[in-house]
């Protein structure tokens, strides 16, 4: 429990943050709900398109180990929170970037 309350504080923090809060990048929306939602193959390959060191590769994939020994319905709610929050700031077509958040998205 203690882990996925600070982590969904630090997503809150950056997805709240002033800066962003009128705007989020689809990319890093994306990636985000992969890193909590996600398979590792599909963040892996996500990571990949970014051409990003393979250090911080495997520095990404050994959190996402973390992630996933999470209780699903912990992560569940975060990834109920994470889609609140993109909804808010005005995030589009989610359910083009992740098909699979359909069960999670709450229509008002």
């Amino acid at each position: 429990m203690r882990l996925s309350l600070c982590f969904l504080l630090l997503i809150l923090a950056v997805f709240c943050y002033e800066a962003n809060a009128d705007h989020v990048c689809k990319a890093y929306a994306h990636e985000v709900l992969i890193f909590v939602a996600g398979k590792k193959t599909t963040l892996r390959k996500e990571l990949e398109r970014y051409n990003a060191p393979q250090e911080a590769v495997d520095a990404k994939m050994e959190v996402k180990k973390c992630i996933d020994m999470m209780d699903e319905r912990h992560r569940n709610k975060i990834t109920f929170v994470l889609i609140q929050l993109l909804i808010t700031c005005g995030f589009q077509d989610l359910q083009h970037y992740f098909p699979s958040i359909r069960h999670h998205l709450v229509v008002t």
